[in-house]
């Protein structure tokens, strides 16, 4: 089932149509056999890439807020919405006196479903090591942020041969933000471009 979003860029257009390509549905299970589990984790890599893509189209996060979602901690689930808790910006010891130490963010309405279907179906044909993370690697390890910027550059450039990152595309969904609003006001929650 497709979603509409509000006009996208074209750039992210595409990214969200290379998320939906990624994933492969439970169809694609009923053609492996069950004594390759390895095959199985391959599709459910797909599924995990496919929630990122579509993911990012829709959130402008760094690279550093994706690989420190964990479930139960940082992405909950709370009187019927997916919350994200991201560090604030610019955070730390110099941060402000009254400024809150981090930022909630929702869960997009439209890929709550495919998140509770990553996390119950998907997820657990993974080897997972670290049990929180949200996204891992094959290894079954939480991304670190030069990983999962290669991973999402190499999926966007096996689809399309753009050399993109996960930078570029925070950038872009910011600009497209500000844009449609018309405004000059920093981004909501903190989050800045750049």
């Amino acid at each position: 089932m497709r979603h509409t979003l509000p006009t996208l860029s074209p750039v992210l257009a595409i990214i969200e149509e290379i998320g939906l390509a990624e994933y492969l549905g439970l169809a694609a299970l009923a053609y492996t056999p069950t004594t390759q589990p390895g095959l199985w984790a391959a599709v459910a890599r797909r599924a995990q890439r496919s929630l990122l893509l579509r993911l990012l189209v829709r959130r402008p996060l760094r690279s550093r807020d994706l690989c420190q979602l964990q479930i139960g901690h940082t992405l909950q689930y709370e009187a019927g919405v997916w919350q994200m808790t991201l560090p604030a910006e610019g955070g730390g010891a110099r941060q402000s006196v009254g400024r809150q130490a981090a930022d909630r963010i929702s869960f997009p309405d439209d890929l709550a479903q495919p998140l509770v279907e990553f996390l119950d179906l998907w997820r657990p044909m993974l080897d997972v090591s670290d049990q929180a993370a949200l996204f891992i690697i094959r290894a079954g390890l939480s991304y670190t942020a030069s990983a999962l910027n290669d991973e999402v550059g190499h999926v966007i450039w096996r689809y399309t041969r753009w050399s993109v990152s996960l930078p570029q595309i925070r950038q872009l969904q910011s600009a497209e933000f500000a844009a449609r609003f018309e405004t000059t006001q920093p981004l909501p929650l903190g989050r800045q471009t750049g």
